[in-house]
């Protein structure tokens, strides 16, 4: 048996939503604005020219700008 346990997680409302779905979670509003934030990607400088590190730059690009579209 598995004993219900009170948690509190500050996410934003996005991912909040995304992963709440079919889940006993609720979600409320901070009662102060937080600032905003950034998402960095870091890679040595030898790694410049990989192809596979361009593949995963091109793609994190892309999805970072659908979900700003979707604010």
């Amino acid at each position: 048996m598995v004993a219900e346990t009170d948690m509190v997680l500050t996410a934003p409302m996005r991912l909040s939503r995304a992963h709440a779905a079919g889940l006993a979670v609720r979600a409320f509003p901070l009662p102060v604005e937080l600032p905003g934030f950034f998402v960095r990607a870091a890679w040595h400088e030898r790694r410049q020219g990989d192809s596979g590190v361009s593949w995963l730059r091109g793609l994190l690009s892309e999805i970072g700008e659908e979900l700003d579209g979707a604010s």
